[in-house]
């Protein structure tokens, strides 16, 4: 028997506070880890169209899509669900993952 999941929206739920403490655990160092602090924190964004713009909003959990370390920081952040212990294995590719 196997799973398969694709996981919803799984860029926007990255949460950035776990996300910058497991980064560490990928060698980067505090100079490194300041910059990425630095890079999610005081998102903001805010829709356009033609001359009307909506309101602009924070952005609190998540990674930028259309960036290169958009799905780098996504694979980091989900990488330690293959280490979960069970009897089988898990594979994973971006956010899709199959479990057999």
């Amino acid at each position: 028997m196997a799973i398969f999941l694709d996981l919803a929206k799984a860029f926007d739920t990255v949460n950035h506070i776990e996300l910058c403490n497991i980064l560490p655990s990928f060698g980067l160092n505090n100079s490194s880890l300041k910059w990425f602090i630095s890079y999610l924190n005081n998102r903001k964004q805010i829709v356009q169209i033609m001359n009307s713009s909506g309101e602009e909003l924070s952005i609190n959990c998540g990674v930028p899509q259309g960036s290169v370390l958009g799905p780098l920081l996504f694979i980091l952040y989900i990488n330690s669900i293959c280490d979960i212990k069970i009897d089988g294995r898990i594979i994973t590719y971006a956010d899709d993952m199959h479990v057999s």
